[in-house]
Formats: C-alpha cells, sequence, structure tokens
C-alpha cells in the first residue's frame, strides 16, 4: 500500500484548524466495508489517518509550558509524545486497511518545536537526546503545508479566538509564524499559503495542492533564474533561519523510455545523509516527479552498483524565507541559480538582495549540467 505523510503546519490564526477540518469532510464510511473516513479520488481509495495536534492536547489537559521548569523541558516532553504518536499511527497500516492508499495528515510535525526554544542549538540538543538527525525528521515528511498566520499576512485579522490553548499575542504570533516557517525550509516539497485571501479560498487552494499530489506527483512549480552572484552574497542568509544541504543526483540508465529520468538522490547536512529513487516525466517542456521513493542507504549503494550511472550534477541547496517568500539557491561548480514558487507574483524589490539575474528558465536545471556554458546551450531552447 501506498504511504504519503503531510506535514500540515503554520503560525498562530492561519486557518490550519479549519483546513485540517475541510480535509476530514472529504472523507466518508463505506458502506461495503468496515472501514471509515475512505477518500474516494480518481478511481482511488484512500485511507485517511490524521493525528492531532499535540501541544493543543498537553495544554488543554494540564500539562503546559508556562508550569514547566523551562521551556526545554515542555518541548522535550512534547517531542517524544508527537514522535510516539506518529510511530504508533503509522503501525496501523498493518491493519490491511481495503483502500489503495493510506494517507496520514499531522497537525504539525517534529520540527515545529524549533519556533519555540530559545535558539538553534537548543532544539539539536532536543534532536540528539532523542536519537534523532534533523535532515532524517524533515525527510520523513513527504509533503509540507505551511499556512502563514494572518498575523503576518493580514495583522488586523488575527485573533486568538479559535483555540483557547492558544496564548499568543499578535506580534509574537507573527515572529513564531517565521520561525515556524523556518523551521521547515530545506525540505524537498515545502509551500507556503498566504492567509490574507478569503478561508474559503485558501482551504480550496490546500485541498487542490494535496489531490494535485496525490493525483500526479511532484509538478515542477518553480520559477528558476540563472543569475550572477557572489556566494559571500548570501552569507546573511546563511544563519539560524536557512538551511544549506548537499545534494548529489545521479542519473541513471534503468532501461526505461528516454523521455523518463531515473534519479539516485543524496541529500546531506551535518554528516548525515538521506537517499530518495526519484522518477521523472519531461515531456512537452515540462517535468512532473511521477515516482519518489525514500531509500535506505543500503538500497542506494545497491542500485548504483547494478545499474550504470549517465550523468550527474551536485549542488549546495540554500533554502531561507525573505519577505515571506521561500527562495532556494543552488550553488553549482560553475553557475548559480535560483529558484522560488511560480504561484508567487514576485517584483524584482522582493527578490533577495544582490540578485543579478541573466536568464528566465524553464525545465530541468540538474540533467547534464557539467558547465556554465553546456547550462545556457541546454536551457536557451527553454527560455519563457
Amino acid at each position: 500500500m501506498d504511504i504519503i505523510k503531510i506535514a500540515l503546519t503554520g503560525g498562530p490564526a492561519g486557518g490550519k484548524t479549519s483546513v485540517l477540518n475541510a480535509i476530514k469532510e472529504l472523507s466518508v464510511n463505506d458502506v461495503d466495508s468496515k472501514y471509515k473516513n475512505i477518500i474516494h479520488l480518481n478511481g482511488k481509495k484512500i485511507k485517511l489517518i490524521t493525528v492531532p495536534e499535540t501541544a493543543t492536547e498537553l495544554i488543554s489537559n494540564g500539562i503546559t509550558p508556562v508550569e514547566a521548569n523551562n521551556v526545554y523541558d515542555f518541548q522535550n516532553i512534547l517531542f517524544g509524545v508527537q514522535k510516539s504518536k506518529e510511530e504508533l499511527a503509522e503501525q496501523a497500516v498493518r491493519f490491511g486497511y481495503d483502500a489503495d492508499m493510506c494517507l496520514f495528515i499531522y497537525d504539525r510535525g517534529l520540527l515545529d518545536g524549533r519556533a519555540y526554544l530559545n535558539s538553534k542549538e537548543e532544539f539539536e540538543r532536543l534532536v540528539m537526546e532523542n536519537d534523532m538527525e534533523e535532515l532524517e525528521i524533515l525527510d520523513q515528511y513527504d509533503l509540507v503545508i505551511d499556512l502563514l498566520s494572518t498575523a503576518t499576512c493580514l495583522p488586523q485579522k488575527y485573533s486568538l479566538e479559535n483555540n483557547k490553548a492558544r496564548f499568543e499575542e499578535a506580534e509574537w504570533a507573527k515572529s513564531i509564524d517565521y520561525l515556524t516557517s523556518t523551521s521547515w525550509v530545506g525540505h524537498r516539497n515545502l509551500k507556503l499559503f498566504r492567509s490574507d485571501i478569503p478561508l474559503q479560498e485558501e482551504i480550496d487552494q490546500v485541498i487542490n495542492h494535496i489531490k494535485d499530489y496525490i493525483t500526479y506527483g511532484i509538478k515542477d512549480n518553480q520559477e528558476k533564474y540563472l543569475i550572477e552572484t557572489d556566494p559571500d552574497d548570501f552569507y546573511q542568509y546563511t544563519n539560524e533561519s536557512s538551511r544549506t544541504i548537499q545534494v548529489n543526483n545521479k542519473y541513471m540508465n534503468f532501461g526505461l523510455p528516454s523521455y523518463l529520468d531515473t534519479i539516485l538522490i543524496k541529500r546531506t547536512y551535518r554528516d548525515y545523509s538521506t537517499y530518495f529513487l526519484q522518477v521523472v516525466s519531461n515531456r512537452s517542456n515540462k517535468s512532473v516527479v511521477i515516482g519518489d521513493q525514500k531509500i535506505d542507504e543500503a538500497t542506494y549503494s545497491e542500485l548504483l552498483n547494478k545499474n550504470e550511472v549517465i550523468d550527474e550534477a551536485t549542488k549546495t541547496e540554500l533554502s531561507f524565507i525573505e519577505n515571506n517568500h521561500l527562495f532556494k539557491v543552488s550553488f553549482y561548480e560553475d553557475f548559480t541559480t535560483l529558484e522560488f514558487d511560480r504561484d508567487d507574483v514576485l517584483s524584482l524589490e522582493e527578490l533577495p538582495k544582490d540578485v543579478r539575474i541573466i536568464e528566465k528558465l524553464d525545465g530541468s536545471l540538474d540533467k547534464s549540467l557539467k558547465n556554465k556554458e553546456k547550462v545556457l546551450k541546454k536551457e536557451k531552447s527553454m527560455l519563457i
């Protein structure tokens, strides 16, 4: 059975509760079987399992950060409970559901606690004490949906009335919103949703994003630019609010049709690596990830040894948030690219400082990119 794990996160009053309720309303109880919470989508039967927010559960039942010895102790308890809830929920797959897919929706994920600690170092200590690695946590979710707070997008709309366990003031909520978003930067499929639109429109956007992911896989929805810059220009973004991940993509010969790329991906952060097997369809200048599977190191090595490597691309990805927009700067050996969500309509003034655009690109930037001249030759045919 296919499994999709989605972390639903965001700052206070970003619409998370309303979105989660709308997702639940998509499911029905099958009259022909004993199974409940089934979503029917394009001929697929999808078992929906939701994992409620741990912080609200703890606070509502008397375990509060105010009464703890310090914030770290509370977040450590929260992390342990959240980790156990996720692991136990995922064991439910063993029940043998009569479904094609199991969809897990987590009301906040394990990285959210980072926003409430005093420093990045405290979170690193917390992760270590729980025998985990930060990249391991980041990459265990297939999709991360971040609902920006109205305190950030529409301050006059912000209110505290829809959750009694919430005690954030508006300015603090705005700060927490930013810290929550930056806790997830570097995730392969992180999507930010703004809350300065009607709530139903926001809900529809999120639901459609999830449906598209389930139906079509990961669509290339990034604006891509070849830029002229010096890595030193981005030191201002290399801080506690960013992540720098080393990525190596090996293009493999698995005997598939020529329009399909099979890629072995290795991601490394602080000497810890995660591995993925990805299949990308390239047709009509459009790239769609139709297969994306997290694999262990042994499987990665086995596939690497048994199959031919056609090409390889190595880059350093710097991910950060500026002006409520998610940016990714990729440093290759001889050139640099900038990416951001195509749904974001940005002016030049909203781009990161010191960015000098050379070309606007479309399509894959990784395959067969050995030097800057080859990039320009390959990508000029796909210029917008």
